[in-house]
């Protein structure tokens, strides 16, 4: 996919013959863009979203000025409007050539993989629902960033597949005690949920030793049995 440079020129132009000779329309006139003089060639456009431009035709803003647009690929710089229903007389719009906004990056969305028509460069597309390409159903697909090259032939899963449940262990503390010492197998520093034995949550001063570390030292104000979770 080519560059698009934004059309009119003149950010507060209506249909012009040339720069300075207005041609003003009525409010929501409709326009048809030609790629020639002689209106046999549709232009083919795009809103400043990306999205196409139906019958590649626009339509002036209810201050009769004309709306900004992208222009064809291939950084055309002239195209030629010819207003519905009026007489078939087409009048030039010139491109902006001060920013050259070539592409709107934009991200867009539907269901099933994006078609060659729609973004620009640098969009990305997010199917919502059933990947035909990928035949996963109810999981988002990311396709993007759009290259000139189009869009990639496959998107990526929004969402992964489900994990292993998270290693736990659990500690039985039969005896009251002031200092429950718990040794674990576990790989990293768990969090520690104490429970006593009439299955209310107690909370006491956890300790872990630098030069042990499969133990853990859990102070009470006062002895305590129960059940020490490690997640």
């Amino acid at each position: 996919m080519t560059s698009r440079l934004l059309f009119p020129e003149d950010r507060t132009a209506f249909v012009y013959g040339a720069p300075g000779q207005p041609i003003c329309t009525p409010p929501r006139t409709g326009l048809r863009i030609f790629l020639d003089e002689t209106a046999t060639q549709v232009a083919d456009i795009l809103g400043m979203t990306g999205i196409p431009v139906p019958y590649s035709t626009i339509y002036t803003e209810s201050d009769s000025l004309l709306p900004e647009f992208q222009g064809p690929e291939g950084l055309v710089s002239r195209l030629w409007a010819q207003v519905i229903g009026g007489t078939p007389v087409t009048y030039p719009l010139m491109a902006q050539y001060s920013d050259q906004l070539t592409h709107h990056p934009s991200l867009l969305h539907g269901d099933g993989p994006p078609s060659p028509e729609i973004g620009t460069i640098g969009s990305f597309y997010i199917d919502r629902g059933i990947s035909l390409a990928m035949n996963v159903s109810d999981n988002p697909v990311l396709y993007g960033p759009r290259t000139e090259d189009g869009w990639p032939a496959e998107g990526t899963l929004m969402r992964g597949e489900q994990g292993l449940p998270g290693a736990s262990q659990e500690w039985v503390q039969s005896t009251p005690e002031y200092t429950w010492t718990i040794d674990h197998a576990l790989t990293y520093r768990p969090a520690v949920t104490t429970i006593d034995s009439a299955g209310q949550e107690i909370h006491g001063d956890v300790d872990y030793p630098p030069a042990l570390p499969s133990r853990i030292f859990v102070h009470f104000g006062a002895p305590e049995s129960g059940i020490a979770i490690l997640t």
